[in-house]
């Protein structure tokens, strides 16, 4: 077996950052109040369109098991709920518009301790940790939003090769 080969059998099995990414979606369209889910960065954020949610992947720690035989990989992920400009409406409109999605999202992640592919496999994600209503600029706007932290774990099984 070649490492081309051990790579092709790997990405196979492996749950991969754009195969988390649609499941994700999937996920985060099924919460209450959000009205656009992007799971790639959009160039713009149109009002109709918000509150809007644009996933970000971050980065990820790699480690092997006890017995080398299989790859873990664990990726942070951010996930910013833009909600409002922020000089819409009327004083504290915004921020009250955006401060029930602080307790939503994480209760919306933790209610999917795996998140299932259609093809049987499956993804472990957890919420690791948020903002309160905050301002998140996006290209020249400032929006009042919620930005909420998770992480999703893969695992594949990683053929041994000898030299």
């Amino acid at each position: 077996m070649s490492l081309a080969d051990v790579i092709t059998e790997v990405l196979e099995e492996l749950i991969t950052v754009t195969q988390q990414r649609d499941a994700l979606v999937a996920v985060f369209e099924g919460i209450p109040g959000i009205t656009t889910v992007y799971g790639r960065i959009p160039k713009g954020l149109e009002h109709h369109e918000l509150p809007a949610l644009v996933l970000f992947p971050g980065e990820s720690q790699q480690d092997r098991d006890q017995y080398a035989t299989s790859l873990r990989v664990k990726r942070s992920w951010t996930a910013r709920l833009y909600v409002r400009p922020w000089e819409e409406g009327v004083e504290f409109d915004p921020e009250l518009g955006a401060e029930p999605f602080v307790d939503t999202l994480p209760i919306a992640l933790a209610a999917y301790p795996r998140v299932l592919l259609p093809d049987g496999r499956a993804f472990a994600l957890a919420p690791t940790g948020g903002t309160t209503v905050t301002v998140l600029p996006f290209r020249n706007e400032i929006y009042a939003g919620v930005a909420q932290r998770f992480q999703t774990t893969v695992e594949a099984t990683i053929p041994r090769l000898s030299t």
